[in-house]
């Protein structure tokens, strides 16, 4: 998963792409709206001066002085009642002619004044109250003394009904490219070996880098490779000592026992000090195991197959017919070293085949990045006041029970190196069952 904190660079180089992308697009997306608009304004006033024109041509003066036009504009949107296509003309005192468009009304224009045949552009309001753009000319007949105002309108929702369309589609498709850039920003700071690493499919950065970055990748390549030489000798010295020991307190256990009959007290005392040194190397030792846990050891390894195996072997040593259920889910993913997982599965299930019954129930299952892996037995179980102890070394609640307490402990160990959580709680078999939730995916 990419790294949201607040201090992360992917955050801030996705933020950033992010902003400047939004930022860009839409300065980008309303010059093209604002041009687009302009260009179709541009073609209604052409329009609007045409047709002033021809006003302007069909204007008669009688004998008598009265003014009209003749022919009458052809369109018939002039005379369709508020059709939002308007025309007039004014005189001195007024509006002396207009179309049947305005019905009873006129059109409130600005006060100007124009130079004879001088061609004006204007905003004014229809008698609906609408919002109009203006063409207009002073003109002068032969005949008359004063000049004549003549107007045509439109409504300006015909320039909005040719735009809109245009600019729906446009931010339509420029929102598709803004989503289409930022994840392509996203994927530029997400993917790549550095994820892989943490994800446990890569080893090293490699090459391929730009070269601003490949000394710095060629370098992280060296660290890591170091790291983990230096973990896996240590683990392996770690191992080695163990073993020798395991040895060496195997035969002082001997001498323990044939002192016995020389000192019972002294025996039983050496006896219990050897144990409690078992114990410490084995609690250590699992210690050193969770190694596996560090970035850069990790590996996704599918967890179905290693818990079967190692159910398989804890049950064929049983010296008990017991009943296994296998709820194993073939999803399911460890983050970490097999070895770690094996050796969770190991202490868990000998548990409950040493407690139970007659029978077992082991669960796989993947949740979201998370690997969910409980235990349950139909044994008796353990009271929840005394649950919290048992992931202590050492301590068993039974001192009847072969063994050194040390199994849950050891479970704790590892799974507190990997980032998890042990939890205990009542079986619906009956007995006790325990939950371990470890990685599945790298979490940031």
């Amino acid at each position: 998963m990419t790294d949201v904190r607040a201090g992360s660079l992917r955050r801030r180089l996705l933020l950033g792409a992010a902003l400047w992308i939004t930022v860009a697009l839409l300065v980008s997306g309303g010059a093209v709206a604002w041009l687009l608009t302009r260009a179709v304004e541009t073609q209604v006033y052409d329009g609007l001066a045409a047709e002033v024109d021809r006003l302007v041509a069909a204007i008669e003066i009688a004998p008598d002085r009265q003014i009209r036009v003749a022919p009458l504009p052809p369109s018939p949107e002039f005379a369709k009642p508020y059709s939002g296509h308007y025309w007039e003309v004014l005189g001195p005192a007024g509006v002396l002619l207009r179309s049947r468009s305005l019905w009873d009304g006129v059109l409130e224009l600005p006060s100007d004044v124009l130079a004879d045949g001088e061609l004006h552009r204007h905003r004014g309001t229809a008698p609906d109250g609408r919002p109009v753009n203006v063409v207009e000319r002073a003109v002068v007949p032969v005949g008359l003394e004063h000049p004549l105002r003549v107007v045509v309108a439109v409504d300006r929702a015909v320039i909005t009904e040719v735009t809109r369309p245009a600019v729906v589609t446009l931010a339509v498709a420029l929102a598709i490219l803004a989503a289409g850039l930022v994840v392509a920003a996203w994927l530029q700071v997400s993917a790549g070996p550095v994820s892989g690493i943490a994800l446990g499919e890569h080893d090293a950065l490699g090459g391929g880098w730009p070269d601003e970055v490949a000394e710095l990748a060629g370098e992280l390549d060296r660290v890591l490779w170091s790291n983990r030489r230096m973990i896996e000798t240590a683990r392996r010295q770690a191992a080695d000592l163990a073993h020798a020991l395991k040895t060496r307190l195997a035969v002082a256990a001997n001498e323990a026992d044939a002192l016995h009959a020389v000192d019972a007290q002294a025996a039983a005392s050496l006896a219990e000090e050897l144990a409690a040194a078992q114990r410490l190397l084995d609690r250590h030792l699992a210690r050193v195991r969770a190694g596996g846990g560090v970035p850069g050891l990790r590996r996704q390894v599918p967890a179905a197959p290693v818990v079967g195996r190692v159910a398989d072997v804890v049950l064929r040593l049983s010296e008990r017919p017991l009943s296994l259920d296998r709820q194993l889910a073939a999803d399911s993913l460890f983050l970490g070293d097999r070895a770690d997982l094996e050796e969770i599965a190991g202490n868990l299930l000998d548990n409950a085949v040493k407690w139970a019954a007659r029978r077992v129930r082991v669960r796989v299952a993947r949740e979201a990045d998370q690997l969910r892996f409980s235990v349950e037995d139909d044994g008796p179980g353990i009271p929840a006041t005394e649950r919290g102890r048992v992931l202590d070394a050492g301590v068993r609640l039974d001192e009847r029970a072969v063994g050194s307490g040390l199994g849950l402990a050891i479970v704790g160990e590892l799974v507190a190196a990997y980032g998890g959580r042990v939890e205990l709680d009542d079986s619906p078999l009956g007995g006790l069952r325990v939950s371990v939730v470890l990685p599945a995916i790298a979490a940031h």
